[in-house]
């Protein structure tokens, strides 16, 4: 009896829920706290006044590559937004999607920044991701300003001698150009030693013209040639140069440099007429090493002694005595030791066995033209090697003309 009323009452039910029962759903609902936040968060952000600024941006975008879900730094300038991929929001962009969202009744959460206003995190419709992708969307490092430092030509020098002394001798990378010129578009660029050896268009320049490969040090060889005209006055017309850049703090390159120029002759028409854009940003990211061929000789001695130079820059010395000893093995003769006194980077005297020598005449030089004499003989290809300071960075051996010929320096001291 009991087994025949529990069928009859399943019966029951089943047909019931058949029939029409009502089916509950759940729709994320907008809450008033939720709008009146993202309206105080636009308030701050709309009254911090900012259209030139910068960031990090993260499209944690699930399944998509590596180019798209990558960090990569956003400037902002005068309003205009510098992306190599063209695909990131503004912050202005952000706020609009956030309220879309809200309007369609998705699930949305934000956090904001406290001061800015900024939507630092936002997550929208993530639990239906698996169907339709969701969004989640970072902003770090939000920061007035373009990225980076004023451009400066002792800056910039420095960071091309880290790079030089660090770089690999196969790497490849990506560069993004934004002007009014002919330079403009996206690349990825495979170099190995001072060539490049293939490269890839990743975005269409706006004018139409393929941009030309290049390796790094180029671009860096453009780069200074640029600021050093505007600073030390090389141009023929009157050009102000502004902007800002910032160096890879391990390898140097520039992972962001942007220029503005401008006429300051009032005689002078527009920049036009001189064939340059009034704006030149450049954004480099995607540097690796590749596998290849052992660096020969030249690349491997040139390595060392820029990584040597690098030392001996930190160590900031201008001021110094030094012992210097040539062995001439051809003419079987030793000269030395020189006792040679360098003050702010210039030799000012030389010793040979306690007596004063004329300066002109003595084979002497300051630590610097030692380098510079050692890099010249390597990119010639002469025979040479030289073993370096470990402390200080100097030269401490030179062995040149295929062991013809040795330096030694020691016994440097620092003057006060």
């Amino acid at each position: 009896m009991r087994l025949t009323q529990l069928i009859v009452t399943l019966a029951l039910l089943t047909a019931s829920c058949s029939e029409g029962a009502p089916t509950v759903t759940t729709t994320p609902t907008t809450l008033p706290s939720d709008l009146a936040e993202l309206g105080a968060a636009r308030t701050r952000w709309e009254a911090a006044g900012l259209d030139t600024y910068s960031y990090t941006f993260t499209d944690d975008c699930g399944e998509c590559g590596p180019d798209l879900s990558a960090p990569r730094q956003i400037a902002v300038w005068d309003g205009q937004v510098l992306d190599p991929a063209g695909l990131t929001p503004t912050v202005e962009e952000v706020f609009s999607e956030i309220e879309r969202a809200y309007e369609a009744g998705l699930s949305v959460a934000v956090v904001y920044d406290e001061e800015l206003g900024v939507p630092l995190d936002v997550a929208i419709d993530i639990e239906s991701r698996p169907v339709d992708g969701g969004t989640h969307w970072t902003i770090k490092k939000i920061a007035p300003d373009l990225p980076g430092n004023p451009v400066a030509l002792a800056e910039l020098e420095a960071a091309w001698s880290l790079w030089t002394a660090t770089r690999p001798f196969a790497y490849s990378y990506s560069v993004a150009i934004f002007c009014d010129c002919p330079l403009e578009g996206s690349l990825s660029t495979e170099v190995t030693g001072d060539e490049v050896t293939d490269w890839d268009l990743l975005f269409e320049p706006s004018g139409g013209v393929t941009v030309t490969p290049s390796t790094i040090d180029d671009l860096f060889g453009d780069l200074v040639d640029l600021v050093a005209a505007g600073e030390e006055g090389l141009l023929d017309v009157g050009i102000l140069i502004q902007g800002s850049a910032r160096y890879h703090p391990d390898l140097g390159y520039p992972e962001w440099v942007g220029i503005d120029l401008s006429i300051i002759d009032d005689g002078l028409a527009g920049i036009d007429e001189f064939g340059l854009s009034e704006r030149i940003v450049f954004t480099i990211s995607d540097v690796e090493a590749l596998p290849g061929e052992a660096p020969d000789p030249v690349y491997g001695a040139e390595q060392e002694l820029r990584q040597a130079r690098l030392l001996w820059d930190e160590q900031r010395l201008t001021s110094y005595t030094y012992e210097l000893v040539i062995s001439d093995l051809a003419e079987a003769t030793v000269h030395g030791p020189y006792v040679v006194t360098v003050i702010d980077g210039v030799v000012v005297s030389a010793t040979l066995n306690g007596i004063e020598t004329n300066i002109d005449e003595a084979p002497v030089g300051s630590i610097d033209d030692l380098f510079e004499a050692t890099l010249n003989l390597i990119m010639e290809e002469e025979d040479i090697s030289a073993l370096y300071n470990d402390v200080l960075g100097h030269p401490a051996v030179i062995e040149a003309f295929g062991g013809e010929a040795f330096l030694s320096i020691t016994n440097l001291q620092p003057l006060p």
